[in-house]
């Protein structure tokens, strides 16, 4: 974000960065009520940013903010210049993956990690937005379940070229005040395979040690 509001070089172009959190994250307080999903929260953004000052602006996210991104594109075109990703959900075209015609061996791959994950690794989406409560009390109350958490997702979703204890410093423990791990809505109308389609100009950033390189490939 520093370098998006001073990039230290007269010749690029500066700008205001707004990054609210989620609502129910990071700072944000606790929704008192349930169905925040990512086109209400998308909703919420274009008030706050047309409240700041701002009719028009580019939008960008990953993960769950991704899909607000995405949403924001979606549903809020006339308002957004561009949105930015790397978590795109592009489904498999109509007729599977033959009908795109000879891939690389790269992308092969890709689309065969895309499939094992969803196949074997999808739980970590479901559970959260199913049964949130279960694994959100077990990471705010258990330094053990929060180490297993994010073993489990370093084996599962990364090349493993870092190391492990060092990976495991970077996060810190959960803080006291509640189970807010939950998602506050779900996030199934712009969801892995939703068909969704945005005027808004759409750029998607998939990096080879990214966290979600497992889940490239046909998305992607």
């Amino acid at each position: 974000m520093d370098a998006l509001a001073d990039p230290g070089d007269a010749s690029l172009p500066a700008f205001h960065v707004v990054a609210p959190p989620l609502p129910g994250y990071a700072s944000s307080g606790k929704p008192e009520r349930t169905g925040w999903t990512v086109e209400r929260t998308a909703d919420a953004w274009v008030v706050l940013m047309a409240r700041s000052g701002y009719a028009r602006f580019f939008a960008a996210g990953g993960d769950r903010g991704g899909r607000v991104a995405t949403a924001l594109g979606v549903h809020h075109p006339d308002h957004v210049a561009g949105l930015r990703t790397f978590t795109p959900c592009v489904p498999e075209p109509v007729g599977g993956i033959a009908v795109l015609g000879d891939l690389t061996e790269a992308q092969d791959r890709r689309v065969a990690d895309t499939r094992r994950f969803w196949r074997y690794g999808g739980g970590c989406s479901l559970q959260p937005s199913t049964r949130p409560q279960t694994v959100a009390h077990a990471l705010v109350d258990s330094p053990v379940a929060l180490l297993a958490w994010v073993l489990d997702k370093f084996w599962a979703s990364t090349d493993r070229s870092d190391d492990l204890e060092r990976a495991g410093q970077k996060r810190s423990l959960p803080r006291a005040g509640g189970a807010r791990q939950p998602r506050p809505g779900t996030a199934r109308g712009t969801g892995p395979g939703a068909a969704v389609t945005t005027a808004a100009t759409t750029a998607a950033t998939a990096a080879a040690q990214d966290v979600r390189r497992a889940r490239g490939g046909a998305r992607g």
